[in-house]
């Protein structure tokens, strides 16, 4: 299987966890789907109560027209730490 790196940006804080929150692999599981499979997730908190989440997603090309549809961008890093 192959993974990739994938950012979305969304609203809350870092420190949110159930039930009061997601954290970053539950953002894009419960928003795109479970087929994403994210792991190995890193949040950076952003102002106006936003956060940047990266994660290593199950990136297949047919894929690729749903998460454009939900604004998650691929992360263009030659260290990029989900392609091991």
């Amino acid at each position: 299987m192959d993974y990739c790196l994938k950012e979305i940006v969304v609203d809350g804080s870092c420190k949110d966890r159930w039930p009061h929150g997601r954290d970053c692999a539950d953002e894009l599981i419960n928003g795109v789907g479970s087929w994403t499979m994210a792991k190995d997730c890193q949040c950076q908190q952003l102002p106006s109560n936003k956060r940047n989440c990266q994660c290593c997603i199950n990136c297949p090309d047919k894929a690729n027209v749903l998460i454009n549809a939900f604004h998650i961008r691929h992360v263009n890093d030659t260290h990029d730490r989900c392609s091991k």
